[in-house]
């Protein structure tokens, strides 16, 4: 399995009733399945692990996109369901189905991936989780893939500083979006934010919401503003430019224009449906026209929504 990425994240499957009352069909979910979705739009194989539920039915759906869910362990009866509930306003509510703690019992880990797993790159959703953390650093000690982490919400914040600079001297590229990168930094200044989190890893790749997103590498920052396109439902947008990213920066040899552009090209294929975008042959091509077509430019730095 040489030239393999990897999405270590959550997979569940999501509930989704609008606003209105429609209820839709069931789609796979989970910060892990958007991540190996954008991976399946760059890379050639792709791996999601994660612990799952027996009743897991999506299998043959991720093959049809070309993701391997060899590392899917199956931990418990049930797949983790969320219930997603829009409203007029377009906020959005989340419950998850079994509970927190049957969430947590299938949390991924690396002793998911086949003994044979030799991956250029691997994407990681998480927390402060030191026992994890130090087994992706024994993987990325022995195969030296790229380690990219999307920072949770829940530890960006000055206290949290600390240890997330502990935990990220195992990686090479933190995503987070410009909400995250304020709150963990203790400041609204994104010049000191970049320059803090450029500190702590050698590239941050900064998500600004409907301004694109930044990458800094090397004392060197680029941007670069999202394509015109449909925007239906924002929910794995992030998810998706961080496993795009990670993916295309190994594949395409540390280049981050290249990395930026996929990224975002990911983002505005996941944006414009519910659920996953289709991954096919067809798509990939899509895809690859969209990001050919995305400048990247010095940016200016703002203050607004995030990704």
């Amino acid at each position: 399995m040489a030239g393999t990425t990897v999405a270590l994240g959550h997979v569940v499957l999501d509930e989704i009733r609008l606003a209105d009352g429609t209820a839709l069909p069931p789609v796979v979910g989970g910060a892990g399945a958007y991540a190996a979705y954008g991976q399946a739009l760059v890379a050639p194989q792709v791996l999601l692990a994660s612990g799952v539920g027996e009743d897991f039915p999506a299998r043959a759906d991720l093959a049809l996109a070309g993701i391997d869910s060899a590392a899917l362990a199956a931990l418990d009866p049930h797949t983790p369901r969320t219930r997603i509930q829009y409203f007029t306003d377009g906020e959005r509510e989340e419950t998850p189905e079994f509970g927190l703690d049957h969430f947590r019992r299938l949390d991924p880990a690396v002793w998911m991936l086949p003994e044979s797993a030799d991956p250029i790159a691997l994407y990681v959703f998480d927390e402060i989780s030191p026992d994890l953390f130090t087994d992706i650093a024994e993987l990325r000690r022995r195969t030296g893939c790229a380690v990219l982490w999307e920072l949770h919400a829940g530890v960006c914040t000055p206290e949290q500083l600390p240890a997330v600079r502990a935990q990220a001297a195992g990686v090479d590229i933190l995503s987070l979006n410009r909400t995250e990168a304020r709150g963990l930094c203790g400041t609204d200044d994104l010049e000191r934010c970049l320059a803090e989190l450029a500190d702590i890893v050698p590239t941050v790749a900064l998500r600004l919401g409907a301004e694109g997103a930044l990458v800094v590498h090397d004392g060197e920052t680029v941007s670069a503003r999202p394509p015109a396109g449909p925007v239906v439902d924002p929910t794995g947008a992030g998810n998706a430019f961080s496993g795009a990213f990670v993916a295309s920066w190994a594949v395409a040899g540390r280049d981050a224009e290249a990395a930026l552009r996929d990224a975002m090209g990911a983002s505005a294929l996941t944006i414009r449906q519910y659920g996953p975008p289709p991954v096919d042959a067809a798509l990939r091509e899509e895809h690859r026209r969209i990001a050919a077509s995305i400048d990247v430019t010095t940016p200016q730095l703002q203050n607004g929504p995030s990704l």
